[in-house]
């Protein structure tokens, strides 16, 4: 399955809260801005721009900063132009799909690259090449940062069930849930039915050391629900 942000239909109706988990995707996003601070950024690149709501934020947290949004769907990247039209130049804008080499139309030198809920769209080859990509552009001591959904261990379904129904969601947000009987293999054909295709969390922390980051880490999670990067070295 390709791109699904290039059905306009979807990518048109798409709004950040609307979709099962979204207030701890708020939660997370504001944990992605903390670390990014540690680094003080003057260029940000965003994998998947979708809308560009988080990069309004990051603008308006990291005043000094510019931002370079990147993104497979025309029509998304038409929303994050319309999002960001007041910032002026301090964003610019990369039409690509994620799992083409874009290193040549983002340049270089980066502070930090951050990707939120994109990456697991991609199949398992283009994962660890994009994750090299990261490191290609990243300037040394840059911060790769990724929000993410995970997949985990069957053996763990009814401890990550436990976990969803344990979440207060914001205000607005269906809370994260499987449907009553769904096991562990009916959620992973579900999520590969409708465009996602996780991998552990373990797994992408090893290919992340592959290509060189040093060190690497989860920052925060709640079940399938990940922040995790790594250091690329000075």
């Amino acid at each position: 399955m390709g791109n699904p942000w290039l059905d306009e239909a979807r990518a048109r109706a798409w709004q950040p809260g609307s979709r099962r988990g979204d207030g701890l995707r708020a939660e997370q996003s504001r944990i992605v801005l903390a670390l990014a601070a540690v680094h003080a950024p003057d260029r940000i690149l965003d994998l998947g721009c979708g809308v560009g709501d988080f990069d309004a934020l990051a603008l308006d947290h990291f005043p000094r900063a510019s931002i370079t949004c990147l993104d497979g769907s025309p029509i998304m990247l038409d929303r994050t132009r319309e999002a960001l039209a007041g910032h002026g130049a301090r964003a610019s804008f990369v039409e690509s799909d994620l799992a083409a080499d874009w290193r040549e139309s983002v340049g270089g030198a980066y502070d930090v690259v951050m990707s939120l809920n994109a990456i697991h769209h991609l199949e398992t080859a283009e994962k660890r090449a994009v994750y090299g990509w990261c490191f290609d552009v990243l300037r040394p001591g840059g911060l790769l940062v990724l929000q993410e959904r995970v997949a985990f261990d069957a053996r763990l379904w009814p401890h990550v069930q436990a976990l969803w129904g344990t979440r207060a969601m914001d205000a607005g947000s269906a809370p994260i849930a499987a449907p009553p009987g769904m096991d562990h293999a009916g959620w992973l054909a579900a999520e590969r039915a409708g465009g996602d295709k996780p991998e552990t969390l373990a797994l992408q922390l090893g290919w992340l050391r592959e290509v060189g980051f040093a060190p690497v880490d989860c920052f925060a999670q709640l079940a399938d629900r990940v922040v995790f990067g790594g250091i690329k070295p000075a």
